[in-house]
């Protein structure tokens, strides 16, 4: 499987969510406790065109959300793409929400409902803004605790209020605002079905070269690898797989994301290289910081591995993802880590 290319915002996705959030408000008017009847943010769902940034705050924790002219990007992590659904989900939360249950006015009250100052060192509630392209504010509500199965079986509320409103309300939104960047974008930045990996070629960092190879390259159904050269008298430690190594990079997902200033160099980056048929080859580059791997890529290939490569960089290229640690001791495994010693 190839690595699918980042959906941008065009104007007919603008447009189909604009209808989404038409149909929504027009189809989910729920009645349950007491209602008020009244649109969290009234006339929001006819400005969507008009939004440019969502800022999500929480604590010092702050999340933004802009469009460009490619689409929605995490301003944080240099405008990296984030999905457009999960931003189409957000919206539509927000202008399909009614306010169906007055709650308290009392201030001392609000972190019963997760609504208290979200400035707050230890916050739970969230700031949630939709700015406008003038810089104004579409909407600017905090929000609190989810009431699961308020509304029957699957369908849950939300604790809000405005912030120049004592005012709090549970509504019938169901609204996710995660502040952790991978939960806006696509998490799986590479993907290459194994037994199409003809060579894997692992240099780590101050250690010794391996050669992964697959037995009977060629054979579109072998998925058997070996070590090329394989060491005289070599047994496997107890556990441990040769295949591992290409299984382990067959996906890999994000846990951040930013941009590549620079090419990794030097004798603390680890590099390996997977050759794949249809000539086929993927360079990626990992380096170890204070505050985890980052691990880069770049892809080259021609005649019919050529879109594949182009989709691979149009994802990847000028990126650097954040990847476990457990993740990135699976990709640079060393002889020591396979095979028993004398």
């Amino acid at each position: 499987m190839t690595p699918k290319l980042f959906a941008g915002l065009t104007a007919a996705a603008a447009v189909s969510l604009l209808v989404a959030i038409i149909v929504y408000v027009s189809n989910n008017t729920w009645s349950s406790g007491e209602v008020a009847g009244e649109r969290l943010f009234p006339g929001l769902a006819g400005k969507v065109n008009d939004i440019a940034r969502i800022e999500v705050k929480q604590g010092g924790k702050e999340l933004t959300i802009a469009a460009g002219d490619g689409g929605w990007g995490i301003a944080e992590r240099g405008g990296y793409p984030a999905k457009v659904d999960k931003v189409r989900k957000l919206i539509v939360g927000l202008a399909g929400a009614e306010l169906v249950e007055a709650k308290t006015r009392n201030k001392d009250r609000y972190p019963l409902l997760e609504l208290e100052d979200p400035a707050g060192k230890a916050a739970n509630s969230r700031l949630v803004r939709l700015i406008g392209k003038d810089g104004k504010a579409l909407a600017d509500v905090v929000l609190g605790k989810k009431r699961w199965d308020a509304f029957g079986s699957g369908r849950s509320g939300v604790y809000v209020r405005k912030l120049d409103d004592p005012q709090t309300w549970l509504t019938n939104a169901d609204i996710e605002t995660p502040l952790e960047a991978k939960m806006w974008v696509e998490q799986t930045f590479f993907q290459l079905d194994k037994t199409k990996m003809a060579r894997v070629t692992l240099a780590p960092a101050g250690g010794e070269v391996m050669k992964i190879e697959r037995e009977g390259a060629g054979k579109a159904d072998e998925t058997k690898f070996t070590l090329s050269p394989m060491p005289e008298n070599a047994k496997l430690k107890k556990g441990a797989s040769i295949d591992s190594i290409p299984t382990a990079f067959a996906r890999l997902d994000l846990e951040d994301v930013r941009k590549l200033t620079s090419t990794p160099a030097g004798d603390k980056v680890s590099t390996a290289t997977i050759e794949a048929d249809e000539g086929l080859k993927v360079t990626f580059r990992l380096r170890r910081e204070k505050d985890g791997h980052w691990l880069s890529l770049e892809t080259a290939g021609s005649g019919t591995s050529e879109k594949t490569a182009a989709d691979i960089n149009g994802q990847a290229k000028g990126w650097e993802f954040k990847i476990p640690s457990w993740k990135a001791e699976s990709l640079f495994k060393s002889k020591s880590d396979l095979f028993e010693t004398s």
